[in-house]
């Protein structure tokens, strides 16, 4: 009867030797990569359209603000509305700006990993 310990071992020990066996064809590996890439490429398309939206909504929220300022500013516009008013555009400026940090980040990630997974595979063989 096999322990626990020797099992664990004993299956690690097979999975070992078929990976040893496991050959990819580099021209395969290749037809994945520009695959993917392809799929990266319209990906990258649709973020920067996403991108051009969020800092169009930021610009105006900039414009909002001056205009908001302004109207503080000439007396037209009481204290306590701008303040709500300020505080509303400021916390719309914090979740557009995360938005796009986090769509940046995701987009330079996205290209490297790709790069990183066709080497693992290449050098597999």
């Amino acid at each position: 009867m096999f322990s626990l310990m020797g099992t664990s071992q004993y299956a690690a020990e097979k999975l070992a030797a078929m990976f040893d066996q496991l050959r990819f064809d580099e021209e395969l590996i290749e037809i994945m990569y520009q695959a993917a890439k392809e799929k990266t490429e319209i990906d990258t398309g649709n973020n920067e359209n996403i991108l051009l939206t969020l800092n169009k909504e930021l610009g105006l929220v900039t414009e909002k603000e001056s205009r908001l300022t302004d109207g503080f500013a000439s007396g037209s516009v009481r204290d306590d509305l701008y303040q709500t008013k300020m505080a509303e555009l400021n916390n719309r400026r914090v979740e557009l700006e995360r938005l796009l940090n986090q769509l940046n980040k995701k987009a330079k990630s996205a290209v490297s990993t790709l790069e990183r997974t066709k080497e693992v595979f290449l050098e597999a063989n």
